[in-house]
């Protein structure tokens, strides 16, 4: 019983400590502390009771109810108490020995019982301690939280009166004229074509080559293409690429804002459309193509044109998709000296670096880096030196090699990505 007592309001305790609410929990944890001090009280006194009884067990009074009479029956008596007493000894003894033992026991506990009672006044000491520094620190995070709140309104109230005033400045009305500038020169060169100063097309075949010879250097495109794909060429000219695909079973589509090639390719035979490119680019369903090529057109235009394409051909090829990019190569000093600057529609020359950094920030992965042989400046390389001539003849030999690579390498280079 006493142990079952013990058992019930440790439990109790426990199931006070779980509860979640704060506030039900001190309430409950009061009721909780007043039933464990009464059950304490209980089980003290029921333990000293116990005590007494087992004290008193321990003496052993044997009554043989027998009538006081003469000697005889009283000499019997004694004789028979001894008789009595002599097998009923072991008995009284192991008896004796099981009290001992009982008192001993709950005397321990009834120790225990007492250090728990000290620490349930202990546990609610501390209890009272923390529910103390948990108002103190809410109320401090609350005043805390209020200034920086206050903070954060002043700086934002700071932050549009500063906008305002830089708005306004002399200087920032400068910098938004030298913007519309830009634009309008932007707006100026694409609206002022070569088409419109001289025939393009025997331009293109005087300084580019003939068609022949084009197709000839795209044959090396068609390995990335298989029969029945659909591929857009951006800028396709007089439709080279567009012969190319087509003798593999590849459908085509072109365009270009040439009205002269335009009727070349389609006197071919080819599907193209006099369109500018990012406008097609935007009216055509996404997914719709299995790969893009753009063959000399990315030095054309500015920058921010040139990442604005690479996003729209993303939006529009496959999952998997490949994007071809040629353009002149920019690290090799014979393409400013031989072919960038013959046509004056060129703008700037893009890095490959630069080119392989923003299909990779869009969503391409890069799959070769081209840089086509025919493309090699093959008149004024320098001879290496040969065998035996010099004793560090090899490491000028290497020094020959980059300086012919930088002078007279591929002018042209090719930057072949997939959609990731």
């Amino acid at each position: 019983m006493i142990k079952k007592l013990l058992k019930e309001n440790i439990l109790k305790y426990k199931d006070f400590e779980e509860k979640e609410n704060y506030t039900q929990k001190r309430y409950d944890y009061d009721l909780n502390r007043n039933e464990l001090l009464k059950s304490c009280n209980y089980l003290f006194n029921e333990i000293s009771k116990k005590i007494v009884d087992l004290n008193n067990a321990n003496s052993i009074d044997i009554n043989l109810n027998i009538n006081k009479g003469n000697f005889v029956k009283k000499f019997l008596k004694k004789i028979i108490r001894k008789l009595i007493w002599w097998m009923l000894q072991p008995i009284v003894i192991q008896q004796k020995w099981y009290n001992e033992l009982n008192l001993h026991t709950l005397g321990m506990l009834l120790d225990n019982q007492k250090n728990i009672y000290n620490l349930i006044e202990t546990l609610s000491n501390q209890n009272k301690n923390v529910n103390d520094l948990y108002i103190d620190y809410r109320n401090e995070v609350k005043l805390y939280q209020n200034s920086v709140r206050d903070r954060i309104e002043n700086l934002e109230e700071s932050l549009i009166l500063m906008k305002e005033k830089i708005k306004n400045t002399p200087q920032n009305n400068v910098l938004h004229n030298i913007s519309l500038i830009e634009k309008k020169i932007d707006d100026y060169i694409e609206s002022n074509s070569l088409d419109d100063i001289v025939d393009y097309t025997n331009f293109q075949n005087k300084f580019r080559g003939s068609y022949e010879e084009i197709k000839q250097r795209l044959n090396r495109y068609k390995e990335y293409f298989s029969k029945g794909d659909l591929v857009l060429d951006i800028g396709c000219g007089r439709g080279e690429m567009l012969d190319v695909l087509s003798d593999i079973g590849v459908k085509t589509i072109g365009i270009d804002k040439n009205e002269i090639t335009i009727k070349q390719c389609r006197d071919n035979g080819f599907r193209v459309y006099n369109e500018d490119m990012f406008i097609y680019l935007k009216k055509i369903d996404d997914y719709l193509l299995d790969g893009i090529t753009c063959i000399q057109v990315i030095e054309h235009i500015s920058t921010k044109k040139l990442v604005d394409l690479i996003r729209l051909c993303k939006d529009k090829l496959n999952k998997g998709g490949i994007l071809i990019l040629e353009t002149p190569n920019p690290r090799v000093l014979s393409t400013f000296s031989i072919n960038f600057y013959v046509d004056p529609t060129h703008i700037r020359p893009v890095h490959p670096e630069f080119l392989k950094y923003i299909l990779e920030e869009n969503g391409f992965e890069i799959v070769k880096e081209d840089y086509p042989e025919y493309s090699w400046v093959k008149d004024g390389t320098m001879p290496k030196i040969e065998e035996g001539i010099i004793r560090n003849n090899e490491e000028i030999n290497q020094r020959i090699d980059y300086l012919n690579n930088m002078l007279y390498g591929s002018t042209d280079y090719a930057i072949i990505s997939r959609k990731i």
